[in-house]
């Protein structure tokens, strides 16, 4: 086989997979809830300080549920969107600073964008320091 065809059939194997793992994905994706939901947003700072926030909402994503409350300041969009402030409290980049994000005490597996918002969650930001 020569070298060209090696490389068409890697290429078109790899496309393949993108497809397959596209499509598992939006099999697997959570779903979301439509209607009001009332859910609670807990923010801690690096000191251990807590606000605590009950929000009723019919965001289907926690992003939107966040941004309508002015609860985040994020950069970037959708699924690149970066919290960068919670509760008014700045994370400084430059100190190792970054919101980490807990779902009814379990690490979130999605961004904020991502996240399906759900009745009686609490959704945990603490602000952690260090990479």
């Amino acid at each position: 086989m020569t070298e060209k065809k090696k490389l068409l059939f890697a290429f078109i194997g790899l496309l393949v997979a993108i497809g397959l793992m596209a499509g598992l994905y939006f099999i697997a994706k959570p779903k979301t809830q439509e209607g009001q939901k009332r859910i609670t947003v807990t923010i801690t700072d690096k000191d251990g300080a807590t606000q605590s926030h009950e929000i009723a909402t019919n965001a289907e994503y926690l992003s939107d549920a966040l941004l309508e409350n002015e609860l985040v300041e994020t950069t970037g969009t959708d699924s690149s969107m970066y919290v960068i402030a919670a509760g008014g409290i700045q994370a400084d980049e430059a100190n190792q600073e970054w919101w980490g994000l807990t779902i009814d005490g379990e690490m979130a597996m999605t961004g904020i964008a991502d996240t399906p918002v759900s009745d009686g969650s609490v959704y945990a930001f603490t602000l952690n320091v260090g990479w």
